[in-house]
C-alpha cells in the first residue's frame, strides 16, 4: 500500500472525494495511483505535489508503515 491509498482509508473517503479535494482530474485515474503505483504526470503531479507537500515517487512508492499497522491489526 503507498501513501496515497493509505491516507485515503485512514480518512475514510471514496476515490472520487480524495480525487476533488486534491484537485487531481478523474477518480479512476487516482485509482491507479493508489492501487496499482502508477505514476502521475503533469499538472496531476504537480498538484499531488503540492497537496501533500512530498515529491510523487515517494506518494506512490510502497510503504512499510501500513503493512506494519496491518499486521499490528491482524
Amino acid at each position: 500500500m503507498n501513501h496515497l491509498e493509505h491516507t485515503r482509508r485512514e480518512r475514510g473517503i471514496s476515490y472520487r472525494q480524495f480525487a476533488e479535494e486534491i484537485g487531481v482530474v478523474g477518480h479512476m485515474t487516482l485509482y491507479a495511483w493508489c492501487r496499482w503505483g502508477r505514476r502521475p504526470t503533469g499538472l496531476n503531479a504537480r498538484l499531488l505535489e503540492e497537496h501533500f507537500g512530498m515529491p510523487v515517487d515517494d506518494l506512490i512508492a510502497e510503504s512499510e508503515r501500513p503493512r506494519q499497522l496491518q499486521a499490528a491489526e491482524a
